[in-house]
């Protein structure tokens, strides 16, 4: 496994050829990084990631961050390497850093550094001094001498041979061999001349040599990087100004040319797909494998909708389908096209700034074009710009306070300060009254009723006429917000005071009497909206609980974060096509899988928070719509999200089994070679180690670990058990990603920690991870002991 890095010093940045929907989050020195100026990425074999930055290597586990020093001091001189923050992971996860002339190693087991580099050579059989150092893809390691000798040391063998007698044996003057790769049994020298020289790596003998570059033109050779893939061997190169990226064919023995830009080319790596991708000074190309959608992503855009302008230096594709970009001062970003399931369309979008209030009240959707209703104005979303342009048919300074689309699909939009407006296809109709309008509704008999500021009443669509209804009692209503049906002649609505029920009979309003009516029998009295499903179900979301009536078994269901929910402030509730409830809240958005056991119904929850790309703003009471390609919108503060249900997967895709990344007696850590009550505990990191042994007193453990849920931490299950002491699994979430298990007062005898961890699917994994603990009994209560009890 390798990575490439070289440090550029300055940004340029050009406008955006062709803008791909990928948004980021944020990872730097707030989160525990070391410091934001991030030189390299790479992976580990066991998940984790590898992040270099300036002197300092960092471990993370998608929630902490290990930090490694190492000393300049006793670096390893590489005579021959002028690059900058080249890094390569060996089979057994140490990591090899070079850095200007310098070599360093990691040892990641022992969580330390390495500073007798020119030793550990020595024992592989190398008398000569190390002028440049390579691992390839193989993890083969390869040696250039002083006296430009190669040699090969394969995979963990012991011992490094002589490969070639001399590397340099191209007709260039001043020529250097700069990279090293292995395809197919065969070697592949790659030269600053642009000179590429394939050897068998089996007889050592040269096979045949070529050249991407005519003979006067620039071969890029200020510096090189060379990738695998397949088939194809990968370079990018730059010259003292410019950049190329191309690719050699093996089978072929043909060149592509990938990409050339006027300015330096820091970083390609490949994803899993073959799509190859290019960090420069004018921002992040992807390329397909094809080499003919070729498209720019710049400047990088994050999560909540703001821009981010620094250089980029490093980006890696891991193997789970993520992207990590770091920056030369800004820390990391993270994308994985299973974390951002929703689009945050902040106030950007709007051309808003940064003083201006943004409250997206409602959607609606006419010819194929969404309109969005804001506090101040209506906007009309254009795909070509992606951006929302004020929409003029409406006068700007219109509070929109929400959309219905009647039965002959009309489109009336609520406000509250202009009226009410009819908008079809090509024309827009004005009433003035009433003057606010915060809920229109058209009942089963045709009558059209609007919600104000004071009551609701009927309205006259032909003639424009309002007539207020008023209770019979003295209870004023106040504002009122919803009405749906209730029966046959009968609505509910929301209003100041709580539910009331219309009687279009008998021109009433009455008051539902809690302790009589299962289905009013709600804890919390403030209502934000309510829902009636196609099952018949009808749902109540309150400032404190979802509540959820099922007329066939007379039975009302409540739902708290205990539950399941995301969060207990509920603000609005809508059913996809495929029968599934959404609820948007106060802080996140839960997705509620219904399936039917005779004739009770079983509510399961899925959740989806900020790392998901929901707005960090609260959502609004009833700003919720589905457009007619199934796509969702909720309606916040600041904003508003998207979803595509096309697209959606609640993410089938199991967790690895998890990482024990901490072991604590009586609450303190134990460290690696630290000794404690005479004895090492740990001689290599807990997440190597298989077995720990400890003394009778030693009896109160914890155990932390980590499924390296980079998707989104705060949606990891994990169930374990430590056998010995636990009955049944004990079953937990966490919010941070970290798992943790405490036991108390063990006796003396072996133990077996076992975990699982799992995503939001809950589909656990088939294998989990094992500690062994043995508690060893004090020396009077040894079988020694019991022995010469006896005898005595």
């Amino acid at each position: 496994m390798r990575i490439v890095v070289i440090i550029l010093y300055s940004l340029i940045y050009i406008p955006i050829y062709s803008q791909e929907h990928i948004v980021f989050s944020s990872i730097n020195a707030n989160n525990g990084l070391s410091d934001n100026s991030v030189r390299s990425i790479c992976q580990l074999h066991d998940g984790r990631m590898v992040i270099v930055t300036l002197g300092m290597i960092n471990i993370y586990d998608g929630s902490n961050f290990l930090h490694l020093h190492y000393s300049d001091e006793n670096a390893y001189p590489l005579s021959k390497f002028y690059g900058w923050h080249i890094t390569y992971i060996d089979g057994n996860d140490n990591v090899w850093l070079k850095n200007q002339h310098k070599l360093y190693l990691f040892d990641v087991r022992k969580e330390s550094y390495i500073p007798n580099i020119d030793s550990l050579f020595f024992t592989y059989g190398i008398k000569d001094h190390v002028a440049d150092f390579i691992i390839d893809s193989e993890n083969n390691y390869w040696f250039i001498t002083d006296k430009n000798e190669l040699l090969l040391r394969k995979g963990s063998h012991e011992r490094a041979n002589p490969f070639i007698n001399n590397v340099l044996i191209t007709d260039y003057p001043h020529d250097q061999l700069i990279d090293i790769e292995v395809v197919k049994n065969e070697l592949f020298l790659f030269y600053k001349s642009g000179v590429m020289s394939c050897y068998d790596i089996n007889t050592h003998l040269e096979k045949y040599r070529d050249n991407p570059f005519k003979k006067n033109e620039d071969p890029y050779s200020s510096t090189i990087a060379v990738l695998p893939y397949n088939e194809y061997l990968y370079q990018v190169r730059n010259g003292n100004v410019k950049g190329i990226s191309i690719r050699y064919n093996v089978n072929t023995h043909s060149w592509d040319r990938i990409i050339e830009t006027d300015c330096w080319q820091n970083t390609l790596t490949l994803d899993s797909k073959g799509n190859c991708w290019i960090s420069t000074f004018q921002g992040l190309w992807k390329i397909d494998k094809d080499l003919k959608d070729k498209r720019i992503i710049s400047p990088l855009q994050m999560v909540d909708g703001r821009l981010f302008e620094t250089e980029i230096t490093a980006q890696y594709n891991d193997r789970n389908e993520g992207l990590w970009v770091g920056s030369i001062n800004r820390g990391l970003l993270y994308y994985h096209p299973d974390r951002f399931k929703f689009r945050n369309f902040g106030r950007t979008f709007f051309n808003k700034q940064d003083d201006e209030k943004l409250r997206v009240n409602c959607f609606t959707e006419i010819n194929n074009n969404i309109l969005v209703g804001t506090q101040k104005g209506l906007y009309k979303y254009d795909e070509i710009s992606e951006l929302m342009v004020p929409y003029n048919r409406v006068p700007i300074n219109t509070v929109c306070n929400m959309f219905f689309k009647d039965s002959k699909q009309q489109t009336w939009l609520c406000t509250d300060n202009c009226g009410l407006f009819k908008i079809t296809d090509e024309k827009i109709k004005h009433y003035e009254k009433p003057v606010c309008c915060r809920y229109i509704y058209e009942a089963l008999d045709g009558q059209f009723y609007v919600c104000t500021d004071n009551s609701f009443g009927l309205f006259e669509p032909s003639t424009g006429s309002f007539r207020r209804i008023e209770p019979l009692i003295e209870q004023n209503l106040g504002y009122t917000y919803q009405l749906v049906q209730f029966g046959n002649y009968k609505l509910l609505g929301i209003s100041d005071t709580g539910l009331f029920i219309y009687n279009s009979i008998d021109k009433t309003i009455s008051f539902p009497d809690r302790k009589k009516e299962i289905i009013f029998q709600h804890d919390n009295y403030l209502y934000h909206c309510i829902y009636s499903d196609s099952r018949g179900l009808l749902w109540f979301g309150t400032q404190d609980g979802l509540y959820v009536y099922d007329s066939a078994v007379d039975r009302t269901h409540s739902f708290y974060e205990k539950d399941g929910l995301v969060n207990n402030a509920i603000r609005s509730i809508i059913e996809d096509v495929s029968g599934k409830i959404w609820v948007s809240t106060s802080n996140g958005i839960s997705c509620i899988e219904i399936s039917q056991n005779g004739s009770v119904y079983d509510y399961s929850f899925i959740n989806y928070n900020h790392f998901d790309g929901v707005i960090e703003n609260e959502f609004l009471p009833r700003s919720v719509f589905k457009t007619t390609d199934n796509h969702l919108l909720w309606g916040g503060l600041d904003g508003f999200n998207e979803i595509n249900l096309n697209k959606i997967d609640s993410s089938t895709q199991r967790l690895s089994p998890p990482l024990i990344t901490r072991f604590l007696l009586f609450g303190t850590e134990i460290e690696v070679g630290e000794k404690y009550a005479g004895d090492i505990i740990l001689n290599q990191s807990i997440s190597t180690t298989e077995q720990i042994e400890l003394k009778h007193f030693q009896n109160f453990i914890s155990f932390e670990f980590s499924a390296r849920n980079y998707v989104n931490p705060t949606q990891t299950y994990y169930k374990y058990k430590l056998e010995g002491v636990d009955i049944a699994w004990n079953e937990v979430s966490t919010t941070d990603g970290i798992g943790r298990a405490n036991y108390t007062n063990l006796h003396p005898g072996n133990y077996h920690f076992k975990v699982y961890a799992a995503n939001n699917s809950r589909k656990w994994g088939d294998i989990s991870s094992e500690m062994i603990v043995v508690v060893h009994p004090p020396i009077w209560k040894t079988p020694l002991a019991y022995f010469l009890y006896i005898i005595l």
